[in-house]
């Protein structure tokens, strides 16, 4: 099995300090730096738990192709989240449903606060849509050089994911004008600050 953690805390490790750098050079703000790196936290975070741990085992995978393992894909809209809700314990269908539900919300928050034309919710609705879209094709793609479905494509879940992208956009409309607030109070202070220092 290949796991993405060791790698992606070298990848963080190295953003954060290049973010670091970035944020002392071009004078912004303790705020911005954090957002930042959270929402690059995220992104790593979706990847984790969309594409891996992918089994690169040979014998591994010649046992799961025999064995007949793999997941079944669903390309009928609801069809996986009504089997969910007959089939499964109550904990299992929110944890299942919930989870892509949840997932992109925090997409809806930061994508249009890093990105002008995200504002727009016709534009962000296309880029939730290809965002989750491009998981599921990745998620096809791997399986196809595997010779074996180890993740399933699912309609549903791209249907979760945009819908749960959309609260997070309902979420960014709303916290924007207190953000931008602090961010402009944190400024003010900054610069008078550098202002006296200036004057000393």
């Amino acid at each position: 099995m290949m796991n993405f953690l060791g790698f992606a805390i070298i990848l963080y490790t190295v953003f954060l300090i290049l973010s670091v750098i970035y944020t002392v050079k071009h004078k912004k703000t303790a705020l911005e730096l954090f957002c930042t790196n959270l929402f690059v936290v995220f992104v790593l975070f979706v990847i984790s738990i969309t594409l891996f741990p992918i089994p690169f085992d040979t014998r591994l995978l010649v046992d799961l192709r025999e064995d007949g393992y793999g997941r079944k894909n669903n390309f009928i809209p609801f069809a996986s989240i009504y089997q969910i809700i007959n089939m499964s314990h109550l904990s299992i269908s929110l944890r299942q449903i919930g989870g892509n539900f949840c997932m992109l919300i925090p997409l809806g928050i930061y994508a249009p606060l890093y990105f002008k034309g995200m504002k727009k919710i016709r534009n962000f609705f296309i880029l939730a849509l290809l965002v989750s879209a491009g998981i599921e094709f990745l998620q096809f793609s791997i399986g196809a050089l595997l010779q074996y479905n180890y993740r399933s494509v699912d309609v549903d879940d791209i249907i979760l994911n945009v819908s749960g992208s959309l609260i997070g956009y309902i979420i960014y409309l709303i916290i924007k004008p207190l953000y931008y607030k602090i961010l402009t109070k944190i400024r003010q202070k900054k610069n008078s600050k550098m202002d006296k220092v200036d004057k000393i």
